[in-house]
């Protein structure tokens, strides 16, 4: 019986090596801008006043976006298991996210954002997921239940199902040359892909409108003059193709075109007059003056503060 000790040098050693590994392989830019999107997903709920930016609907989706970020600087430290079991928490907050918004910021979310009420079990949550006429579409051409049997293998790394799912299990296999750093990674790429394609597909069926790339620049000059109505700020198709698959995100694009609040959204948002590239121009230039004006305010209150 081998054992092994991840101390702090061995960790370092552990990082750079992969660190190099995964430029080599072309993998850091990808994780990377799946990571980014995950982001992007949690910037994106619609609000309606300035106080919907605080109601916590896109809570969810940002946890989301920080254990994927753990789970990848956790892994690439050596700790596979532990990054798997971030990964987990990862998907289940994404998909909590999706769930959340289909049942709407009741009095039971604003508990649970509380944590006076406990998270919904999974059945619960995907039971939920399929009332959403959306999902349910897809659903019924491309099983939900698919995806998650996929990552089922996650759940057995969090409750440890015996010797081939613990950390003792990845030691033996490190210590007789059956695995190795480089191959244990790119498993956590695979499965962290997958986790991001589920992700992504349930906040497109909820959220039609964020897998349509719609030009809000010509619209309202800038994204921050821009509604936050569910739309991406950015050309984002490239990433869904390569996440999804270019069939799945037209079967998806289809959906948001029959889908009866997309339709009306973009018919209000093509009722907006088209600017010109001048007074897109002038609002860009507007907005940098509004900016270097509060920069300059703050750096005045910071010199009579000190």
């Amino acid at each position: 019986m081998v054992f092994l000790d991840k101390n702090y040098s061995t960790a370092i050693v552990t990082y750079e090596s992969l660190s190099i590994f995964e430029e080599e392989e072309k993998l850091q830019s990808l994780i990377k801008e799946d990571i980014y999107l995950i982001f992007v997903l949690s910037q994106s709920y619609p609000v309606e006043n300035t106080t919907d930016f605080f109601n916590g609907s896109n809570f969810a989706m940002t946890e989301a976006h920080h254990e994927f970020k753990s789970s990848y600087e956790i892994t690439k430290f050596g700790f596979f298991k532990q990054g798997l079991m971030s990964l987990r928490s990862g998907l289940d907050l994404g998909i909590l996210s999706t769930y959340w918004s289909i049942v709407g910021n009741n009095a039971t979310f604003k508990d649970w954002l509380r944590a006076r009420e406990k998270t919904p079990f999974s059945k619960v949550i995907q039971k939920n997921l399929l009332t959403n006429p959306n999902i349910n579409i897809f659903n019924e051409r491309y099983s939900i239940n698919d995806f998650l049997d996929k990552l089922g293998v996650l759940h057995d790394y969090v409750h440890t199902k015996g010797v081939p799912y613990s950390t003792f299990g990845e030691f033996q296999k490190l210590a007789r040359s059956q695995e190795s750093n480089e191959t244990l990674f790119e498993r956590w790429c695979q499965l962290f892909q997958e986790c991001v394609q589920l992700i992504v597909i349930l906040h497109l069926l909820k959220f039609p409108i964020a897998s349509l790339n719609y030009d809000f620049i010509k619209k309202f000059g800038s994204y921050n003059n821009s509604p936050f109505c569910g739309g991406l700020f950015g050309d984002f198709q490239e990433n869904f193709i390569r996440l999804i698959g270019q069939e799945k995100l037209d079967f998806i694009q289809k959906i948001a075109r029959e889908d009866d609040e997309t339709v009306g959204l973009l018919e209000w948002l093509n009722s907006h007059l088209d600017l010109s590239q001048e007074e897109i121009d002038m609002i860009v230039t507007e907005e940098h003056k509004e900016w270097e004006e509060q920069e300059n305010m703050a750096k005045q209150i910071k010199l009579k503060t000190e």
